[in-house]
């Protein structure tokens, strides 16, 4: 049963902040099985980066960043961030072919929210 505790979500927290510090995080844990990183401001330009052109000021990052994003910078930044939240406390030992699923913990990684989007923070860039 997928489970993850405070310590894990603020082990999450304390490193995002020290390994990217030009980032602003929110991290949430939710019922008990799942995290919600949320990217909240920043140097980087994630949503001008996209392959696909969308109309909103927030989007969720999917496992497979790679074919969502063109900018290799902000692929190496969700690398780190993928490495961090699915950290070495993880385990997936899932087989959907049997319908089996078998996690440590659910995760999701969102930039910008519905009811705050993404803030590119320009001066920071330039400095």
């Amino acid at each position: 049963m997928a489970f993850i505790s405070t310590e894990e979500v603020k082990n999450i927290r304390t490193q995002l902040k020290k390994e990217l510090p030009n980032l602003k995080f929110s991290v949430k844990k939710r019922d008990h099985s799942k995290v919600f990183v949320t990217i909240k401001s920043g140097d980087l330009d994630f949503l001008g980066t996209l392959k696909k052109e969308v109309e909103r000021d927030y989007i969720t990052v999917w496992k497979n960043f790679e074919n969502q994003f063109t900018d290799i910078e902000i692929i190496e930044t969700l690398k780190k961030i993928d490495d961090i939240v699915y950290g070495q406390n993880y385990h997936d030992n899932s087989d959907p072919m049997i319908d089996y699923f078998d996690v440590s913990y659910y995760a999701e990684i969102k930039i910008g929210d519905w009811d705050k989007p993404y803030q590119l923070n320009q001066q920071q860039r330039a400095a």
